[in-house]
């Protein structure tokens, strides 16, 4: 078949003429690339403590490029009435197409305490400005900016551990200090 033979592989009976070392060959021309990244998808991942942002680009990124505040999680696409700015995080990835973040304890303890965000695929959505990432090209294109709703999202299914408690018997107080935000109501 047409292709399948490395010693002809257009088919055509013509042998390959090997370009050897040091007579390599000029291109005629340089097309640079001039593409945005794009976001394509993100997982919001919560269970067990992880705290892990997982986005998904059309083309390799620079990792190192990663501007973690203009990262923003919101409750819907548009007019989101829970909005938390990512402040902080560590880059977890090596350039390349998925690049994941593992937030501070601050931002996570944030997302946890709103009862309208991340708490299921429908609530969960994010913006990334377009400063916050580029791509791989000499002259580095920045990643378009993007408003989109969670594709995969896993909940926190980690109980509250509580780490220390006070008595004070004068007031008749007792406080509780757990590892996480709590809801009161529960």
């Amino acid at each position: 078949s047409k292709g399948s033979d490395p010693e002809d592989p257009d088919g055509d009976g013509n042998d390959v003429l090997a370009i050897t070392d040091g007579n390599a060959k000029q291109a005629d021309a340089l097309i640079p690339d001039v593409t945005n990244p794009y976001l394509q998808s993100f997982v919001l991942d919560l269970d067990a403590g992880r705290g892990e942002l997982i986005l998904s680009f059309d083309e390799t990124v620079d990792a190192e490029s990663v501007v973690i505040q203009g990262i923003t999680l919101q409750s819907d696409e548009n007019n989101a009435t829970d909005v938390v700015p990512i402040t902080g995080g560590t880059i977890l990835s090596e350039d390349s197409t998925i690049i994941n973040i593992k937030l501070i304890d601050t931002d996570l303890h944030e997302i946890k305490r709103r009862l309208d965000l991340a708490t299921d695929e429908n609530n969960t959505c994010i913006t990334i400005d377009d400063s916050s990432v580029s791509d791989m090209a000499q002259s580095p294109n920045t990643v378009l900016e993007t408003a989109l709703c969670n594709v995969s999202f896993t909940e926190d299914r980690v109980q509250p551990k509580l780490n220390t408690f006070l008595i004070n018997i004068n007031t008749s107080t007792l406080i509780l200090n757990f590892d996480e935000p709590i809801d009161l109501d529960s």
